[in-house]
This record gives structure tokens, C-alpha cells and sequence, in this order.
């Protein structure tokens, strides 16, 4: 369908909305913003739901990911920091799973249960053991396997995507 100058595409006639009850006359076109393709594809991206063992896995593997690059910087800058455990670790983990979709053919209640319990049992998790200092080579030792797991998991979701055919 043709656009305008502000990149909108109209809508056909069946896809108005009647207004005040009245069908929309045929004269008037209303225009819908179109989403970037960039936040399109980050939204399916989003949208698409992970095995529940992998979803699971999610919020662990991005938390020991992030304290073992901490620990790795940290060493290789000579800092005199160590690798925390902490409440914001924990609750970026949370939010990385309560975005990702689980369980496609389970029913909506237990859906919403699983994927709002999870994270918050994570984020209390963090609550509970923020401060925790975790020795160096510990947290390179788990993290960059950790890093590498989450590294092969999001290339084998890019490849089911790549074969999936609508």
C-alpha cells in the first residue's frame, strides 16, 4: 500500500474503527504509525517463547556471566575490587526473564504464575545473598562457561528463527 511523506500507512476501509457508533465515511483515511523494523524485531524477538529448561537456566547463566566479566575485568585491570554478588545483578537476571516468554502450551494462569514467581524468586534471591564477595578466579571459572552457554543458546534461537517459515 502506498505511503504518505510521514510514513504511515493508511487503513483499508474494513480496518476502521466505527466512530461514535457510525461507520467511519469511506472519504476519511486514518493513519497508523508504522513501528521501527528494529523495535519490530526486537519485540518478536521478545515475544517468542524458550524451552523451560532453557528459561529457567536464563536468569542463573546471565548473572554468573556478568560476575565473571567483572572478575575478569577487575584482574585484567589490576583493580582492587572483587566480584559481588548483588541485589542489582540479581534483579537485571529477573528482568532478562520476565521478558523472555515460557511454555507456549501451558494455561494462561499457570503462565502468569510461572512467569512472575521466577523472577521475583530470583530477585529475593539477590535480596538474600547481596554483599556476598565471590573469590576472582571462582567467578571467571563460572561466568565465562556461563558466557559461552548463553552465547550458544541465543545462536541456536537465531538459527530456529532463520528456519522458520510463516
Amino acid at each position: 500500500m502506498p505511503r504518505d511523506r510521514s510514513g504511515e500507512q493508511p487503513l483499508t476501509a474494513s480496518e476502521r474503527p466505527p466512530v461514535d457508533g457510525n461507520p467511519v465515511p469511506t472519504d476519511q483515511v486514518t493513519r497508523v504509525p508504522e513501528l521501527p523494523r528494529t523495535l519490530d524485531r526486537v519485540l518478536t524477538l521478545v515475544g517468542r517463547p524458550l524451552p523451560l529448561r532453557a528459561w529457567l537456566a536464563v536468569p542463573m547463566l546471565f548473572a554468573a556471566a556478568v560476575l565473571g566479566l567483572t572478575a575478569a575485568f577487575g584482574v585484567l585491570l589490576d583493580a582492587d575490587w572483587q566480584a559481588t554478588l548483588s541485589s542489582a545483578l540479581f534483579g537485571s537476571a529477573a528482568a532478562v526473564t520476565a521478558l523472555i516468554g515460557v511454555g507456549p502450551d501451558w494455561p494462561r494462569c499457570r503462565q502468569l504464575c510461572v512467569r512472575l514467581g521466577y523472577p521475583a524468586a530470583v530477585f529475593t534471591a539477590g535480596l538474600l545473598v547481596g554483599g556476598v564477595t565471590v573469590p576472582d578466579q571462582v567467578a571467571i571459572l563460572v561466568g565465562l562457561p556461563a558466557l559461552g552457554t548463553l552465547g550458544y543458546l541465543c545462536r541456536q534461537e537465531r538459527q530456529t528463527d532463520s528456519v522458520v517459515v510463516d
